[in-house]
């Protein structure tokens, strides 16, 4: 009988509750039966609202890859085996150091910007656009070798008509006969950097802290760099000044374009907010390489009028012009950022990216250093650009990848 009992109060209990509350409020004594008392979700207070648009403008750190100058460009011989100028700085030789080229060279971090513009679609937001352009200021990497004579200095190369590795004379101490000069050689890589993309967004996100946006769209990217070696010697006295300069210059110009997916994830809490961005683009890189050669000198007029020729000591005839190609490459891009939110419409934030391309040529690696002296007059002495023999240094289109990364410091407008 007991759970009777039980059954019987609680249906006066049930029918008390509603009875009271649907009496209206006469006194104080009611107000707690019918306030309601706040709730916090995951989408409460802590979140803020999502924007309509926009605007971000970021300041770039970034570093690139090291510039690759796998070939020897100068040398210095030992002086206990110093002879005639071909026997000297030769590239395997006791006492012979390479001074410039033969390794990677590593440039100060770039300055840059980056600016962003973006908006949601209609008043569901959940389709919507943005896009984005950066640029990394122009920066070069140099070296620099000089000598008055002693140590002497050479210009190391494989010659193709020998089948040895040989060199010429750059810097050269004055011999029996007064015929030393002094020399001067300089490198200097020059890198730029910009890109631009276009994205279409799709909000997969419930409201909350967590929110997800899926990336699709077209993505750009130009890379322009230039490799230039230039060389100056002079005659010792007592022979008369001269003039003899070389400049051998590369230039390269690589073009990325292709279609791009990803994703992009935020977490919110309270004014904090971190994001995540990955991207991956499908496509090709146009790549050129023009390579130019010249000396002047009024070694073959008396030391009177100059003279110019096409040619330096690793850009011959054999190698000058222009020369293309086009290869299927991939451009990952990874971006994560910690900011805050200052006010409902401003953000401040801190970075870093990381972005890679799989192919791309590079000026120093288009360099070819077996040569054939027999077209360059710097190496024969001798007015003259005809080729007899090989081909040599023939021209290359030789990719490699690329990559550069860094820390942003950003602000971003929201409407």
């Amino acid at each position: 009988m007991r759970w009777r009992t039980v059954l019987v109060s609680g249906v006066v209990l049930s029918l008390g509750s509603i009875l009271l509350a649907q009496e209206p409020a006469t006194s104080s004594m009611a107000a707690p039966l019918v306030m309601e008392q706040p709730v916090v979700t995951d989408s409460g207070p802590s979140t803020w609202p999502k924007p309509t648009a926009w605007a971000t403008g970021e300041y770039l750190v970034w570093g690139v890859k090291e510039a690759p100058v796998p070939v020897p460009l100068v040398s210095a011989g030992n002086v206990f085996t110093l002879g005639p100028s071909s026997t000297s700085g030769v590239v395997g030789l006791p006492g012979t150091q390479v001074l410039i080229g033969g390794r990677d060279l590593d440039f100060d971090p770039f300055s840059g910007a980056r600016f962003t513009l973006g908006t949601w679609l209609g008043q569901s937001q959940v389709w919507g656009i943005d896009g984005n352009y950066f640029f990394l200021a122009d920066r070069a990497a140099r070296q620099l070798a000089a000598s008055p004579g002693l140590p002497p200095l050479s210009i190391p190369f494989f010659n193709a008509l020998l089948n040895a590795e040989d060199s010429t004379g750059l810097a050269v101490p004055s011999g029996p006969n007064g015929s030393g000069y002094n020399g001067l050689a300089s490198l200097e890589v020059r890198t730029k950097l910009q890109g631009a993309e276009i994205n279409g967004l799709l909000d997969l996100s419930s409201p909350g802290r967590l929110r997800w946006h899926c990336i699709g769209g077209f993505r750009y990217l130009n890379l322009e760099e230039s490799l230039t070696f230039k060389t100056i010697s002079t005659n010792l006295p007592p022979l008369p000044r001269d003039v003899f300069r070389t400049r051998d210059q590369v230039e390269t110009r690589n073009n990325f374009s292709g279609y791009q997916i990803g994703l992009r994830a935020e977490y919110v809490a309270d004014i904090w907010y971190v994001n995540v961005c990955g991207k991956i683009a499908f496509g090709g890189t146009d790549e050129d390489v023009r390579v130019e050669g010249r000396l002047v000198t009024n070694d073959f007029t008396g030391y009177g009028p100059v003279q110019v020729f096409p040619a330096g000591y690793f850009a011959l005839p054999s190698n000058i012009g222009q020369h293309h190609d086009a290869q299927f490459a991939i451009l990952p891009e990874v971006d994560v950022n910690v900011g805050c939110q200052v006010t409902p419409s401003l953000r401040a934030f801190v970075g870093y990216t990381f972005l890679y391309l799989s192919q791309a040529v590079r000026p120093g690696d288009q360099l070819d250093r077996i040569i054939n002296p027999s077209q360059g007059p710097a190496f024969t002495g001798v007015p003259s650009t005809v080729l007899a023999g090989p081909a040599r240094p023939m021209p290359r289109v030789s990719a490699s990848d690329f990559w550069v990364q860094g820390l942003n410091f950003g602000i971003e407008l929201q409407y």
